[in-house]
């Protein structure tokens, strides 16, 4: 591989891509023999303040991150007059080429989940992204998700670089009250990534943003049609309809997070991490936990479908009045604590019990097919008798059985 400059430890090789502001180049590291990818500052913007200062903001943002699902920072350098932020090197595609592939669901929300945790994390380090967009989105070959470009992120406090009167971010998905014009670029809060946090779900699950327009427009005619879009809406757009395998909690916390207006919306990225944490993503799973009878499963899969089933009210209320910090370990990290109340005990706390059959790792792919057919032949036997006297009493299997499918 040829090398294009020796920069300091660094030999920079080809150019991995580019925007206004720089050059990502790949690098490797001569003593540590590593790879490592170096965003450059473009020779003709090296005299450009607000260039530099933007290029600085990104590393020391990045410092202040440490997420598996956001890029990792290495250093920041300057060598004759030039400004070198490197980073980890990533393999994988954007989002937006993953999703348009043919990802499955399952994958989708997958990756929506990550992407969630990592802003949550920024967040409560106090970093807006302000440009989250599926370009921004990498899913390694793994399955995992980085989260890039911070390049127009700031601190929540802070106040902008960004003259007044200017818009950053990319026009379709900047929220409405950026687009009217309603709250300015500087004062905007973390409700900001939220709304687009919405909108980046919306188009993972349906395929499209909600609105009918050409986002390869320029810019002033985008700015314009949203305005007229966002001016006769009095709610945000509604996914259920668009997405009807999402579960029906999932739906829910992503139209909390469309709402139209900042201060009815969802507070933060850990808000909405709460409530996709308390449910599950695919509606037939959903459909599963809350008819499956716990009795007869081993006691850590009755706990979690325990958890499943009680944990959505909790995170409902945690939304409207987010808990003290306790010592328990990060949800944003993927973590889900177990906790049993003080002075509560079980049976197993007193007494010896048979083993307990394990949940099989098909039940719930297969569960949602076999009570939706067990339903559906209820129904038919039903009604293929109207003029027959009525049965006695049904055993209890087939008691058990319809408690299945309407609980």
């Amino acid at each position: 591989m040829s090398v294009i400059q020796t920069v300091r430890e660094y030999e920079l090789h080809e150019v991995l891509g580019g925007g206004g502001m720089g050059e990502v180049y790949r690098a490797r590291h001569v003593l540590l023999d590593q790879a490592y990818a170096v965003k450059v500052v473009l020779p003709a913007l090296l005299a450009n303040a607000e260039i530099r200062a933007r290029f600085v903001r990104e590393a020391q943002t990045l410092q202040r991150l440490d997420h598996p699902n956001i890029l990792r920072f290495v250093t920041l350098f300057e060598d004759a007059g030039r400004l070198f932020l490197v980073t980890e090197l990533l393999a994988g595609k954007p989002l937006d080429l993953r999703v348009h592939e043919g990802a499955e669901l399952a994958e989708r929300t997958d990756w929506f989940h990550q992407t969630v945790r990592g802003v949550a994390h920024a967040h409560r380090r106090g970093i807006l992204h302000r440009d989250l967009k599926p370009g921004n989105l990498q899913v390694l070959p793994d399955g995992r998700v980085k989260i890039l470009d911070f390049g127009i992120a700031r601190p929540i406090q802070a106040r902008a670089i960004t003259a007044m009167g200017h818009l950053v971010g990319t026009p379709v998905y900047l929220p409405p009250e950026i687009i009217l014009g309603e709250t300015a670029s500087s004062a905007a809060g973390p409700t900001w990534d939220v709304y687009t946090l919405g909108l980046l779900a919306y188009e993972m699950f349906t395929g499209r943003l909600p609105f009918d327009l050409d986002p390869n427009a320029p810019p002033l005619q985008l700015l314009n049609d949203l305005s007229r879009f966002y001016a006769k809406r009095s709610r945000g757009p509604e996914l259920r309809a668009q997405a009807p395998t999402l579960s029906r909690a999932w739906v829910e916390a992503i139209d909390k997070a469309l709402v139209i207006d900042p201060a009815k919306r969802l507070p933060d990225a850990g808000a909405l991490l709460r409530l996709l944490d308390a449910a599950p993503a695919l509606l037939a799973e959903e459909t599963l936990v809350a008819a499956v009878n716990t009795e007869n499963l081993a006691p850590e899969d009755a706990t979690g479908i325990h958890n499943i089933r009680n944990i959505r009210p909790k995170a409902a209320a945690a939304v409207a009045a987010p808990p003290a910090p306790i010592s328990v370990p990060d949800p944003a990290e993927g973590t889900l604590v177990t906790r049993t109340r003080p002075g509560e005990s079980t049976a197993d706390d007193t007494q010896t019990l048979a083993p307990r059959r394990r949940l099989p790792p098909w039940l719930l792919p297969a569960g949602g097919a076999f009570a939706g057919g067990l339903l559906l032949a209820v129904v038919m036997r039903t009604a293929g008798a109207p003029d027959a006297p009525a049965a006695p009493p049904p055993s209890a299997p087939a008691t058990a059985a319809v408690a299945l499918v309407s609980a």
